[in-house]
């Protein structure tokens, strides 16, 4: 079974003008192909009339369209496209700006780079980052899973630091993070002359609870056989997604791997109940280097407990 691709948008959207009409298009990558929906305003835009929709289809790859024929004044905006499957959703923002050209000294906000994220080992944050056009200086509106989101002292806080020629760095800290903290975050930057959105997708892994549930078993299991049978049988119910992940943690779907992969993750959760560094802290993050010891543990790489 493949491990399939969360959809993403490698390359930034494009708009043509074809006779009275306007044609957007975006490149997707995504395993299996995703559940589509464009939209306006928070209203959906479906294919019929004035509008028409495509998808070109070529392995994991499809170019979406969107038609607006005859285009007018008042198709002027932001339009989104959502692509969502099994493995995650993403979202891409086209600015369509219509109307009397615009003073080449003003520029509407866009986002040149991709985001980024880091960890801030030190003060225990998680950092999302982006580089921001705009002049005049845009007004920015922070969102999470598409909901408005305010700062919150000692948890969530946001700053922008001004650079030359009109950019501008916007950082999310995230204090702590838990893994309620993730999902998709949005930065919307506005001024007089136009409006552009960056998403952010956070997903933190949740090896740190699996850990916190199931340490106090560990000890009196050490490398019993029916014990590392029966922990990860109880651990796949309650924590699912790390039995769907690709290796070194899964999928365990058939019998022939199944008794080596239980004792593979077993092995990991006995070294890392080892490591007080690593326990220390739900928010360490980064890759730490596993060497199994002891006849069942088998699994040799490294273990990544990170973004």
């Amino acid at each position: 079974m493949s491990a399939g691709i969360q959809p993403k948008f490698p390359d930034k959207p494009k708009i043509r003008q074809a006779g009275k009409s306007v044609i957007f298009e975006v490149i997707l990558q995504a395993a299996p192909a995703p559940e589509l929906r464009w939209t306006k305003g928070g209203v959906e835009i479906k294919s019929g009339g004035r509008f028409k929709t495509g998808c070109q289809t070529t392995g994991s790859q499809h170019l979406l369209s969107l038609e607006i024929n005859p285009v007018t004044a008042d198709d002027g905006g932001e339009y989104l496209v959502t692509a969502k499957n099994r493995l995650g959703d993403s979202t891409a923002t086209i600015n369509l700006n219509i109307g009397a050209p615009k003073s080449a000294a003003n520029k509407a906000p866009r986002f040149p780079e991709k985001p980024e994220i880091r960890m801030d080992k030190a003060k225990g944050e998680v950092i999302m980052s982006c580089k921001l056009e705009a002049k005049p200086k845009a007004t920015l509106t922070w969102f999470l899973n598409d909901k408005e989101i305010q700062e919150i002292p000692g948890k969530r806080f946001w700053t922008v630091k001004d650079q030359a020629d009109d950019l501008y760095i916007l950082e999310i800290h995230i204090v702590a993070p838990k893994p309620d903290d993730g999902g998709t975050y949005r930065i919307n930057a506005k001024n007089v002359v136009g409006d552009s959105n960056a998403n952010i997708n956070l997903n933190l892994q949740v090896t740190a609870c699996f850990l916190e549930q199931y340490i106090h078993r560990l000890d009196r299991a050490n490398t019993d056989s029916d014990s590392v049978n029966n922990l990860p049988q109880d651990a796949s119910k309650a924590f699912p997604a790390l039995y769907q992940t690709p290796p070194p943690f899964g999928p365990c779907a058939t019998a022939e791997n199944s008794f080596k992969f239980r004792t593979t993750l077993f092995g990991l959760l006995i070294l890392l109940t080892r490591n007080a560094e690593i326990l220390s802290s739900q928010t360490s993050c980064g890759t730490y280097p596993i060497d199994t010891v002891g006849s069942k543990l088998t699994y040799h790489g490294t273990l990544i407990h990170t973004l």
